[in-house]
């Protein structure tokens, strides 16, 4: 089969930055589809005679996708119906992605939870998640790790709490809008990767957490009633993320044999086999 990854444009400047944070799902897709030997191309339109993976369909806003072209859109967005965050504003940003997934053919989404609430909203979905290849692991642990905790990504009240507590004794770097070699650059120098949730809906955090398994980076995550890989990774309630943190700096040779251990469990689950049978659901 032909495949066209796309990764859905903007003419607004801001959300092109961001549009990156999409790069490794890309990659990840494209590596798996050529294992898998299908022909793959990366672009930002549509292309026709190939089946077209969309990846940023929510700076669509509500439009309809032509009709004429064969889409699959993978829905990376929290849907799960559990949040307590600007009803109002999350209810009309939800009523906008719906009408664009509902314009097409075939869903991919990574949360069985994001399913469920779609399911009740008329939608189908397919489950695939984002799992191994080795030529994802990219990062190198720096030598010198300057940093004690990195945060990547935007921030609110409830993750600036746990950032300003832990950068009271202890060196905390924060990124925004910082992607690709550079934010890998910062991780190679983090003793933990601190993953706070946005949203009360706490869905596990699938983007992030499976790259920095996939590079065997220690990660410190805020509990989620929807957690996977839980026999590997480290998580911690809310209150309990400052104390959590503190003790894996303290204990540095136990956070490496962690981050080793959730590396090889998630090998065993490589994004091929995720790819296929996603695929045969077709």
């Amino acid at each position: 089969m032909k495949f066209n990854i796309v990764l859905v444009g903007t003419q607004n400047k801001k959300d092109l930055v961001h549009l990156k944070v999409l790069l490794d799902v890309s990659q990840i897709l494209q590596l798996g589809l050529e294992d898998l030997g299908h022909e793959v191309s990366l672009g930002s339109s549509l292309a026709k005679d190939t089946l077209n993976i969309i990846l940023g369909y929510h700076h669509l806003w509500g439009k309809r996708l032509p009709a004429d072209y064969e889409c699959i859109i993978y829905q990376l967005e929290q849907f799960y119906e559990n949040d307590e965050c600007a009803p109002d504003l999350l209810s009309n940003f939800k009523a906008e992605y719906q009408r664009t997934l509902r314009s097409c053919r075939y869903i991919w989404d990574f949360s069985k939870a994001n399913i469920e609430h779609l399911a009740n909203c008329g939608i189908k979905a397919t489950y695939k998640p984002i799992g191994f290849h080795p030529k994802m692991r990219r990062i190198r642990p720096d030598s010198k790790k300057d940093i004690d905790i990195l945060f990547y990504g935007s921030t609110n009240l409830r993750r600036l709490k746990i950032l300003n507590e832990l950068a009271k004794k202890h060196t905390v770097k924060t990124l925004f809008g910082v992607y690709g070699q550079e934010r890998d650059a910062y991780i190679s120098r983090a003793k933990i990767v601190l993953g706070i949730h946005f949203y009360q809906a706490r869905l596990f955090d699938e983007v992030r957490t499976t790259f920095l398994m996939n590079n065997r980076i220690f990660t410190v995550l805020e509990d989620t009633p929807h957690r996977k890989y839980d026999d590997v990774l480290v998580y911690a309630e809310y209150d309990r993320l400052v104390e959590t943190c503190e003790y894996y700096l303290e204990n540095e040779n136990l956070a490496s044999e962690k981050a080793a251990q959730a590396f090889r469990v998630f090998s065993r689950y490589p994004e091929s086999e995720f790819l296929k049978s996603a695929i045969e659901k077709l």
